[in-house]
């Protein structure tokens, strides 16, 4: 297992980064403490806002490979705050910062819905239909949020995947890919329905 010291490249300079920016004690924590570096992770995250929070979103799907583009704020033809564009599978993605709203509510997974629509309706990026749509917030959503059954009745209607992903299943994915030799790769959210689950 490769220790933080040895990291030496420009390459695994970038990897580090952002949990040298959320945790500045990362090195007294790795790599035998995963679990409290990404809880401080997520304390500094918690009062992001936009301007912070979807920036570290599109860095943390880059360092897992994925081609990922931001959209400028304002840019009323891309509705997408966010989209992993793919070959045959490109993603949009609803991106909630901790100070729009915590967890993934009603509203993200209509605008996931929203997403799907205009990408497939404009064409800006391959995709198919049964690629998912994207929700990603810190938290996930109430027991009793209907969310679940809104996410079927849009896949029964529209044939269309929407999907979502918490800010501590990302960084766990994040840390594990960068220090402990994960591979992530594209079809593990590609037709993802519903919640993300984390394979241990």
């Amino acid at each position: 297992m490769r220790r933080i010291k040895e990291l030496t490249s420009d390459n695994d300079n970038r990897k580090v980064s952002i949990w040298d920016k959320l945790v500045p004690e990362i090195k007294t924590l790795y790599p035998s403490n995963k679990r409290l570096a990404i809880e401080k992770a997520i304390e500094k995250i918690s009062v992001f806002d936009k301007n912070l929070f979807y920036p570290l979103i599109g860095e943390i799907f880059t360092d897992l490979g994925l081609n990922i583009a931001v959209t400028r704020d304002g840019d009323t033809n891309n509705r997408a705050d966010a989209i992993i564009i793919h070959e045959t599978n490109s993603i949009p993605i609803e991106i909630k910062s901790p100070t729009e709203v915590q967890y993934v509510n009603i509203k993200s997974v209509r605008q996931a819905l929203e997403n799907k629509i205009v990408m497939m309706s404009r064409c800006f990026h391959p995709t198919t239909t049964e690629t998912t749509s994207l929700a990603v917030a810190m938290l996930y959503p109430e027991t009793r949020s209907g969310i679940v059954e809104l996410i079927e009745d849009f896949f029964k209607t529209y044939n269309f995947n929407i999907g979502y992903i918490n800010i501590k299943d990302l960084l766990q994915i994040h840390w594990e890919v960068q220090f402990e030799k994960r591979t992530f790769d594209i079809k593990d959210i590609y037709i993802l329905r519903g919640q993300f689950i984390l394979n241990k």
